[in-house]
């Protein structure tokens, strides 16, 4: 008999011996705000306007709205009756009634074969 009351007091001990400690408060884990979100990124700078056309594109464009057809060749200046002089400059000739007729001399190819529609 006096084991089991042992055993209950020795239960009920265990129990006293507890409230004889102090208590340790728990810590409890504080989390931070989370870092703010990352910037939005630059706007890229403006694209860069395009070239100016060149002076080739230019006489292109005029003699295409003159309704002319510039007569494209496999030659050096890529333009049916159209050659370039040793001075870098271009003459534009065609023939007429058996006999070479010369255009004139141009500083473009594409000035030289304008002229070479236009005859």
């Amino acid at each position: 008999g006096g084991g089991g009351g042992g055993g209950a007091g020795g239960g009920g001990g265990g129990g006293c011996s507890g409230a004889g400690q102090l208590a340790t408060p728990r810590l409890t884990h504080t989390t931070q705000p989370p870092p703010p979100p990352p910037p939005p990124p630059a706007p890229a700078p403006p694209a860069p306007p395009p070239p100016p056309p060149s002076e080739d594109e230019v006489h292109a464009a005029a003699a295409a709205a003159e309704g002319l057809v510039l007569v494209r060749a496999r030659t050096a200046t890529g333009y049916t009756g159209v050659r370039k002089t040793a001075s870098g400059r271009f003459y534009a000739k065609r023939k007429a009634g058996g006999r070479q007729v010369h255009l004139g001399r141009y500083d473009t190819a594409v000035e030289a074969a304008a002229a070479y529609a236009r005859a």
